[in-house]
């Protein structure tokens, strides 16, 4: 068994990572999310493995946060600023050379994820990969 995070949970790391990738900016795999955003690609690692995956499910949401759109680049700066455990995943965003432009992707991504109100919204919900022995 096992959890991943879907693409509606802590929606500001997802689309960093979403750029890092677009901008090939390496995030170490064991914090990169897009791999395993998906219930689907969560199924098909466990199938790959020879397991039934017939019992994997998505939680329900054990939390909701609401970011204003305008918000975007605070975000931004706030993620990839991080110390403490979370220093240094996102380290290569402080480039000045990608900075700029990664912050500018990330701005417009989040604003597309934005309701007509200018917010988005953030759940709390996880793949749950149940992997079963055929």
């Amino acid at each position: 068994m096992t959890d991943t995070p879907t693409r509606d949970t802590m929606v500001p790391g997802y689309i960093l990572d979403e750029v890092g990738l677009t901008l090939g900016i390496p995030i170490p795999l064991v914090y990169g999310r897009t791999k395993l955003d998906t219930l689907e690609k969560v199924k098909t690692i466990l199938e790959d493995a020879g397991l039934d995956s017939k019992e994997s499910f998505v939680t329900k949401s054990y939390d909701v946060t609401v970011f204003e759109v305008e918000q975007a680049g605070e975000k931004f700066d706030e993620i990839v600023g991080r110390k403490g455990w979370m220093e240094g995943v996102y380290a290569a965003f402080e480039d000045p050379a990608v900075r700029d432009s990664a912050r500018a992707m990330f701005c417009e991504r989040f604003q597309e994820r934005g309701d007509a109100e200018g917010k988005v919204t953030a759940l709390l919900t996880f793949n749950m990969g149940v992997g079963t022995k055929l």
